[in-house]
């Protein structure tokens, strides 16, 4: 139990402080991209694939997306 408290020690900083990007931003770019991924209206899946990544790196520049992964490992060591 303590090792639990200690290990997890900083991830309450780290979710107040990006609660915008984890509760908003995130799970709204996530269901987007699967709602437009699993709708059949003839797009190849490779180009819904391009379309994908384009809006999460053109999202993710404000919201910080290559650096979070990283952020999260950190605080969860």
């Amino acid at each position: 139990m303590i090792k639990d408290l200690k290990k997890y020690k900083d991830m309450p900083a780290l979710m107040h402080t990006h609660s915008q990007n984890f509760f908003l931003t995130y799970p709204q770019l996530f269901s987007k991209a699967m709602q437009d991924y699993v709708r059949v209206d003839g797009t190849p899946k490779l180009e819904k694939e391009r379309l994908m990544l384009s809006s999460f790196i053109r999202r993710g520049r404000g919201v910080d997306c290559s650096a979070m992964p990283l952020r999260i490992a950190r605080a969860w060591r």
